[in-house]
């Protein structure tokens, strides 16, 4: 349910179905204060209308009707949207076997049950997770906390090794922060603060440069401009190639 439609009490909606044609429409009825009458299609394909009570139930009916070849069309894309979609990722069990990345490498896990000193390892494209009396749910906590360190440590050198090509700009060094977040790999905020997304540590070294350099970048253009990109192609030449390649990376997490 929408923001909109939370605040609507119970009482002010109500089920209607109109036919029309060989097509039967179903549709909520939102009755609130408003000036327009309002019809929304929702990624659920529920059909709504949002008027105001004084608004007759048989106007409400004939607008509805007026756009009903408006509103398949408008189901049908969402259908062919949702169908689109890639199916949901499996939720970790921290099995024996399932994939971690780090650095553009694969790992399979191995949980060992320990009494005592609990740890993570890599050996041998295998991420060994030894923890006590074998519980997976710890064993998730114990690789979370690997991980993050991991990406806190890298981030931290690949960033210092970037400044090289960024130095002679005669800004501060940023403070570096580190996130996980969905919608995007880093920022750069107004105040010199670059943020990096945690989940960018199962990507190669090169592609965590680009993002590096990318953010670098905003210290000089808080934007994407023509200029910006300018000095994106000095620092990092080949930035369209690594661009693709991250749009192109297969994230398992």
């Amino acid at each position: 349910m929408d923001r909109y439609a939370a605040r609507v009490t119970k009482k002010t909606q109500k089920l209607h179905t109109l036919k029309v044609g060989a097509a039967e429409i179903t549709y909520t009825l939102t009755r609130r204060q408003r000036k327009t009458v309002g019809l929304y299609v929702h990624p659920d394909l529920r059909i709504e209308v949002r008027a105001a009570p004084h608004v007759p139930l048989d106007f409400i009916q004939r607008f509805v009707a007026s756009r009903a070849d408006w509103i398949l069309v408008k189901q049908a894309e969402m259908q062919k949207r949702v169908a689109a979609l890639p199916p949901p990722k499996p939720e970790r069990r921290y099995a024996d076997g399932e994939i971690f990345q780090l650095l553009g490498r694969e790992y399979r896990l191995e949980v060992h049950a320990v009494s005592r000193r609990e740890s993570v390892t890599i050996q041998r494209g295998r991420l060994i997770v030894c923890v006590r009396d074998g519980n997976r749910e710890r064993a998730g906590q114990l690789i979370a906390r690997y991980i993050r360190k991991q990406a806190e440590r890298i981030f931290t050198r690949r960033l210092a090794l970037a400044w090289r090509s960024a130095a002679h700009w005669g800004k501060p060094y940023p403070p570096l922060k580190f996130r996980k977040m969905r919608a995007r790999w880093g920022s750069c905020a107004s105040n010199g603060t670059v943020t990096l997304n945690i989940r960018l540590i199962a990507a190669p070294l090169a592609l965590i440069d680009y993002v590096i350099l990318h953010e670098l970048c905003h210290l000089r253009e808080m934007n994407h401009s023509p200029r910006f990109y300018a000095h994106l192609a000095s620092v990092c030449p080949d930035w369209r190639i690594k661009r693709r390649a991250l749009r192109e990376f297969r994230f398992l997490d």
